[in-house]
């Protein structure tokens, strides 16, 4: 008899990132949660004390599942890569593009034994540019005088946190990618 919490055979990672971040339910059950997320039940209930995730009964709000498919499981990269690839829409400051970059060695090293350190915890494949983007998140939000724009486009595919005097954020400068040499 198969478990009803562990997900169908057919249920492959771009059709998961599909499904949660294409087409979005305001809520899910556990059962979607495990199924969604990759995750076992006891994970999923030390994911939801460490997270500070309090579901309505067994239904889990969209925000809260969105949430742990990021933070455990997939890199940002990932699911914007999946959502292009399927014509879904993506922000124009969360485009993926592609730019050559020089690093010391050492430093190419340590975000290669952080990729595999991560690639191990959350069981899917990380690359140097999600670790990277990983760094460069954890730097913007450590940040408070970044443009309002940045801070919300680093907050995708999550609503962005709540503005004070209901400012707006320009996105006329995110709309192309940068140019070479810049």
């Amino acid at each position: 008899m198969r478990n009803p919490h562990k997900p169908p055979r057919n249920w492959t990672d771009v059709r998961r990132i599909l499904s949660l971040f294409s087409r979005p339910k305001p809520a899910y059950t556990r059962a979607d949660v495990l199924t969604l997320t990759r995750t076992e039940s006891d994970d999923l209930d030390r994911l939801c004390a460490v997270h500070d995730i309090r579901p309505d009964g067994d239904l889990f709000a969209w925000e809260d599942v969105a949430f742990l498919a990021i933070e455990e499981r997939w890199p940002i990269r990932r699911i914007a890569s999946v959502l292009q690839r399927h014509r879904r829409p993506v922000p124009p400051p969360n485009r993926l593009v592609t730019l050559h970059v020089q690093l010391p060695l050492h430093q190419v090293h340590t975000l290669k034994q952080e990729a595999n350190r991560l690639t191990a915890q959350r069981r899917t494949p990380w690359t140097l540019s999600d670790t990277l983007t990983l760094a460069l998140s954890s730097w913007i939000a450590s940040q408070p005088d970044l443009p309002t724009a940045i801070a919300q486009a680093d907050h995708w595919p999550l609503p962005p946190p709540e503005e004070p005097d209901g400012a707006k954020a320009s996105e006329e400068r995110w709309q192309r990618p940068p140019r070479r040499g810049r």
